[in-house]
């Protein structure tokens, strides 16, 4: 079986069978039944029903069999060109399409496909792809064909400590393979699986972590576990993150400073034909070419200067998926709000760019709801129930995630409206305000619950087999991120951080600045549960304790020279530290405790942690298995050597123990320090 040529490809997009079975919703439907009316144009050869019914305005790009070629991109009528020719030519006798993954939002569907072509002369040929359709007037047709270089995997994003879940081992980070031996694909698919009344037996979870394949046996609907899809790097496809170099980085930041100033700034490059597909809301989503780009830069504007600061946009994180002379790219935004002041950071859209005659060229725009940028979510199948892209909502105080019913409770904030009304893990919000929320995705039915502060909802509420109840909640402003601080007897103060995103260094700052002006006289810093984030998240925080130029760790890259990371911004505190370590605490975690301890900042108490902090990088395992990682590098601590698989050491070691226990321990350790 030989791949198929660049010419062919363009028609591998454009036939579609008819999908395998899936949830009886209407737009599903209505999909199906487009994707039956292209298989019978394929059928017939007919390329006038091809091209007024399966088509919309259209982007394809193809790649080139030479990594160091150029991409070739294409438009409606080359493209349909390209098909008549390929129908006379190789004879088609028949095609086979394996649907990989279907995922719709509103009036926008993104799947993927793998097909195999047979011909009249008994060859045959494969390929897998990418493809967006758009639905207007009622009507879908295909807008943007690409390889598919990328995959989406349901990734586990939060473990909660104490439930079934932690109890098996899923660790957060973990690459879910199949659950009870069937492959999943989606976040949303896994989240709905494993809800109450699913299955009454246990359900067994497959994961891929470091290399290594794990079955975990866990019971249906109080797992305590929550999923998210991650876009992943396929087919030898290469991932470069903020601190890689590349031109389309370049691009990125063009496009922005020319959001900021439509006049003066000049408008990205983009390829002819160009699509920037954007979803409205209450009306079809918009189509716009490199004819009417202009007014798509104008419209989001518009909408952007009504709410932040426009002038304070700024992109930050980008990451992009790069294979041959075709990528994927995105980032987050951060803008301040200009109603509160307060900085939010939202996924910017999936921008696809060409290579073309050696320049990249910016040839698509995609929504970014549907699927997500490297390390950014879309789907949001389990999240705080928040109203905006902040760590402060009004709201009930919960963790939810997609249930068949209604919205799951995966978690409840300690304080919340929710824990003082007796909610649990495992309930089911079936309504709110008498709307029901079923068939909702969860950002949308998240809204009926937010509102504004002191305002009060009305929910239906289901357990088990107990018929629901009906719950009258008063909505409160809620605090949630990976840091809390508190103040302790003796003039001691207690800074837990339980995870590293955009928010966590100002949250931190923040934290050891009312600490301080509290009276406190040393800090306890609890990393016992959980921490991971981004190296420079973790970074950040450090510097607030270290002083500029002491050294942090060395970055050891396999066939790279060494490179330190050393503080650069000035230190916040100089209060005398001890820090709380163990066996959960994460690889992000890991190294600021490390790096705190190498440098005699503080003093380390607790158990050897796992040794998980190391460099890897995505690697092609098999193309219908989820993404593996290998190691490809180590974070070496200066005078301990690397983290990975040794893990960091306490100054002070102490058998496993509760935390409350460890929290004396290290308070009665501080204590001795500061009389010394």
């Amino acid at each position: 079986m030989r791949a198929l040529t660049r010419a062919e490809w363009v028609v591998v997009v454009c036939a579609c069978c008819a999908l395998p079975a899936l949830a009886d919703s209407p737009r599903e439907n209505e999909i199906r039944t487009f994707l039956a009316e292209m298989e019978y144009a394929h059928a017939r050869h007919n390329i006038a029903a091809f091209g007024n019914r399966c088509v919309e305005e259209s982007v394809f790009i193809l790649a080139s069999d030479d990594a160091a070629g150029d991409a070739t991109v294409v438009g409606k009528q080359e493209s349909l060109r390209m098909l008549e020719r390929f129908w006379t030519n190789r004879r088609l006798v028949s095609r086979d399409i394996r649907l990989l993954t279907c995922a719709v939002q509103g009036d926008v569907a993104y799947v993927t496909l793998e097909s195999s072509d047979h011909y009249g002369d008994g060859d045959e040929a494969s390929k897998r792809s990418f493809a967006v359709l758009v639905c207007q007037g009622g009507a879908w047709r295909l807008a943007v064909g690409m390889p598919l270089f990328f995959r989406l995997a349901p990734h586990v994003k939060q473990v909660l400590p104490g439930t079934p879940a932690a109890e098996a081992g899923i660790q957060p980070g973990d690459v879910v393979q199949s659950l009870d031996g069937q492959d999943v694909y989606l976040a949303g698919e896994l989240t709905a699986a494993m809800e109450p009344g699913s299955s009454q037996a246990p359900r067994e979870l497959t994961v891929l972590r470091n290399g290594q394949e794990l079955r975990c046996s866990i019971p249906t609907g109080a797992a305590g576990i929550a999923f998210e899809d991650r876009l992943l790097p396929d087919g030898g496809a290469d991932f470069l993150g903020p601190e890689q170099s590349h031109p389309i980085q370049d691009h990125l930041q063009q496009e922005l400073a020319h959001l900021k100033d439509l006049v003066s700034a000049p408008a990205p490059v983009v390829t002819s034909p160009f699509l920037r597909i954007m979803p409205l809301p209450d009306r079809p989503a918009e189509i716009f070419t490199e004819r009417t780009i202009a007014s798509a830069y104008r419209q989001i504007m518009e909408h952007s200067a009504r709410f932040v600061d426009t002038e304070s946009m700024r992109l930050v994180d980008p990451g992009i998926i790069v294979q041959g002379p075709v990528a994927l790219a995105a980032a987050r935004t951060e803008a301040v709000v200009k109603s509160n002041g307060q900085l939010i950071s939202s996924p910017t859209s999936l921008h696809v760019f060409a290579r073309l005659d050696g320049q990249w060229r910016l040839a698509a725009v995609l929504p970014a709801r549907v699927l997500m940028a490297p390390g950014d979510k879309a789907r949001q199948p389990s999240q705080p129930a928040v109203d905006e892209p902040s760590n402060r909502f009004s709201g009930i105080g919960v963790h939810v995630g997609l249930a068949k019913h209604g919205l799951l409770v995966e978690g409840v904030l300690p304080g919340g409206p929710a824990e003082q009304a007796g909610f649990r893990q495992g309930d089911v919000i079936v309504a709110a305000d008498g709307k029901r929320l079923a068939g909702m995705e969860v950002e949308q039915a998240v809204k009926h619950i937010l509102g504004p502060e002191g305002t009060e909802v009305r929910l239906l509420v289901g357990r088990g087999q107990v018929p629901p109840r009906t719950v009258t909640l008063t909505r409160q402003s809620i605090a949630f991120n990976g840091v809390s601080h508190r103040m302790l007897p003796r003039q001691l103060g207690l800074l837990e951080i339980r995870g590293f995103n955009q928010d966590t260094v100002e949250a931190t700052r923040q934290a050891i600045e009312e600490l301080t002006k509290s009276g406190a006289k040393g800090l306890v810093l609890d990393l016992t549960r959980g921490g991971r984030g981004p190296l420079n998240n973790m970074i950040g925080v450090a510097e607030l304790f270290l002083a500029p130029g002491q050294v942090l760790f060395r970055i050891v890259r396999d066939g790279e020279n060494a490179r330190d990371v050393s503080c650069r911004e000035p230190q916040m505190t100089t209060l005398p530290a001890v820090i709380m370590i163990g066996e959960e605490t994460g690889p992000a975690s890991e190294l600021l405790a490390g790096a705190m301890k190498c440098t005699g900042r503080a003093t380390l108490v607790g158990q050897r942690t796992a040794g998980q902090a190391a460099v890897m990088t995505p690697v092609k395992d098999h193309p219908t298995q989820p993404q593996d990682y290998r190691k490809t590098g180590d974070f070496l601590i200066p005078g301990s050597g690397a983290v990975f698989g040794k893990g960091v050491s306490p100054d002070v070691p102490v058998d496993k123990t509760s935390r409350a226990e460890l929290l004396k321990r290290a308070v009665l350790l501080l204590t001795e320090l500061l009389n010394t």
